[in-house]
């Protein structure tokens, strides 16, 4: 049985970031797309769990699952207390022509 949330509830906002790069294996590839991520945020902003929904060749989703595990986030509220909650996220690679 589904479990629906009442209260006020806040989602995690990024107060943290590092930027994935563009992998030398998929800049030569031309790689270009989007990474789609699903991460859970741990109660004290933590990343604790990465999966991947969509991914590109050539490293760069090992890229960007290597820095959103770095970031660090102010933690969703529900009625004011810390939870724990899933954070969907996409990443945009495109080359400069």
């Amino acid at each position: 049985m589904a479990r629906y949330l009442t209260g006020e509830i806040t989602e995690p906002v990024v107060i943290s970031r590092i930027e994935p790069h563009y992998t030398e294996e998929a800049r030569k590839g031309r790689v270009q797309g989007v990474v789609v991520l699903q991460a859970i945020v741990s109660e004290t902003g933590a990343v604790t769990s990465v999966r991947v929904l969509k991914g590109l060749d050539k490293g760069l989703t090992e890229t960007v699952v290597d820095t959103l595990s770095q970031w660090k986030f102010k933690p969703a509220l529900k009625d004011g207390e810390p939870m724990v909650v899933y954070w969907n996220t996409t990443m945009s690679f495109q080359l400069g022509f």
